[in-house]
């Protein structure tokens, strides 16, 4: 099989038609692990030894020959191995790839782990030969979605969501605001201008549920509604530190929160 290394250990395992047997040092301690398949292989994990190992051809070796078992990681990394189209994922002895939804941007395999709201970036998932294991890369757990742009288009990848058609945009600056109305949620793509380089960035999440944002600077403002400027039939009044706007157009009002102590001209949702 194909391993990212091979690497020695103090562990051993058999198998029968009844399942498998580990030692660690000689001793049994099958009974404290988890174990996944993946492939012709199974996985386990001892949680004494925070180890991750590899009982290679396990499926074909059910023959109660005791061999060495490989270490795949030491720790939480998560590694994943390709089958055919499909794929697994492995933390700690177990296939989370069920939890996952995933998507190809671009050239780009990604996987998001539903319940813990995290990316994790497959590389090169379509040239790694069936049956390799591979570390799989997290994007970032901070980061709540990821964008990339060439010079004639962009995505944002958000939870399991790729987006790049129906969103409403402006530059600002550098920057690129993006509104997608089928969500309701505001991004902004900082350095945009600069970073249409096909790579995966992280993007900010202004707003989840709110459809305006504003900046200010020197006493000045920019209102925007579902990714765009409003210029047009605006009034405004100050009530204390509050800034309170009205659209004609829209028949809205908006409050500029604390807009006498923010003129620093970051983008903030209205409210």
């Amino acid at each position: 099989m194909f391993f990212e290394a091979k690497n020695k250990s103090n562990a051993t395992w058999k198998a029968t038609d009844q399942g498998y047997y580990f030692y660690v040092d000689g001793q049994d301690v099958g009974k404290d692990t988890v174990n996944s398949r993946c492939g012709p292989h199974a996985v386990v994990y001892y949680k004494s030894n925070d180890t991750t190992y590899i009982l290679d051809e396990y499926v074909k070796r059910k023959d109660n020959k005791e061999r060495p078992a490989e270490i795949l990681t030491i720790g939480d990394t998560v590694y994943w191995m390709r089958e055919d189209n499909g794929f697994r994922l492995i933390r700690k002895g177990q296939d989370i790839a069920p939890q996952t939804a995933n998507m190809t941007v671009h050239q780009e395999f990604l996987v998001y782990l539903i319940p813990e709201n995290t990316t994790f970036l497959l590389d090169e998932f379509k040239k790694v030969k069936n049956g390799a294991f591979q570390p799989a890369r997290i994007l970032s757990t901070s980061a709540p979605a990821h964008w990339y742009a060439s010079r004639d288009n962009f995505f944002i990848i958000h939870k399991e969501r790729s987006m790049s058609v129906d969103v409403r945009f402006t530059h600002i600056d550098q920057d690129l605001l993006v509104y997608d109305p089928s969500i309701t949620t505001t991004f902004v793509l900082h350095n945009y201008v600069n970073l249409r380089d096909n790579t995966l960035h992280p993007a900010a999440v202004l707003s989840e549920s709110v459809v305006a944002c504003w900046r200010a600077w020197d006493s000045r403002y920019v209102l925007y509604c579902q990714g765009k400027p409003l210029t047009k039939g605006l009034s405004h009044q100050v009530l204390g530190n509050d800034l309170a706007v009205l659209s004609d157009e829209l028949q809205t009002m908006f409050n500029l929160s604390d807009f006498r102590n923010k003129q620093d001209n970051t983008l903030r949702p209205v409210g």
